[in-house]
């Protein structure tokens, strides 16, 4: 849920203690620096950014050292990642501060998930079209606006005989694993008979 969520990100420490060596402190995964949460929707542009704090904090020529890891989690199965999540999918990213001959180590973890991301349609216009019969098809389109990654086929449409039509416009995404797809539109369309006398 997005409360347990957000005590992860922000709260969770979790620390284990080994007899023998010296308490080195924690590490915790803070909000990330401008104060958007790790949730985020879908972006090619855009990578997590994980910032962690790790008390007392770490010196120069420090023995210990921290890595970030993530993971994509499908279910209770989680397969490690070894680039920075960028596509949509549900992950988890942990920060380990790693265990040394003199200090202890400590992990925070914190899941998050990329949505997909929605193309903007609003340019995307499907008007009816009114047509005479002559014999030949007649077909309505959208408008040449379609954002790249996104086709469009015809349900009902390229019809000779008078009458009226109801078209429907079906749109597909190339990247199905990071876009949605758009809703259909419809419109109509028109054939009157010729007109005599």
């Amino acid at each position: 849920c997005k409360a347990d969520n957000k005590k992860n990100i922000e709260e969770l420490v979790v620390e284990s203690v080994a007899k023998g060596k010296i308490v080195s402190g924690k590490v915790a995964i803070l909000t990330r620096t401008n104060e958007e949460a790790l949730n985020r929707t879908y972006s090619p542009e855009g990578k997590v950014e994980v910032s962690y704090e790790v008390t007392p904090e770490l010196k120069e020529n420090d023995e210990r050292t921290v890595k970030v890891e993530y993971y994509l989690v499908n279910g209770e199965n989680e397969q490690k990642v070894e680039e920075t999540p960028v596509n949509a999918g549900t992950y988890k990213v942990k920060v380990i501060l790693e265990e040394t001959a003199h200090y202890k180590g400590s992990t925070d973890e914190a899941n998050f998930t990329i949505t997909k991301a929605d193309y903007d349609m609003s340019q995307v216009i499907f008007e009816d079209g009114t047509f005479t019969y002559d014999g030949t098809e007649k077909r309505i389109e959208v408008s040449d606006n379609l954002p790249k990654g996104v086709s469009v086929t015809y349900e009902n449409n390229d019809k000779i005989e008078p009458g009226e039509y109801e078209v429907t416009a079906k749109f597909e995404v190339q990247d199905k694993s990071n876009y949605n797809t758009p809703k259909s539109k419809s419109a109509k369309l028109v054939i009157n008979k010729i007109e005599t006398g």
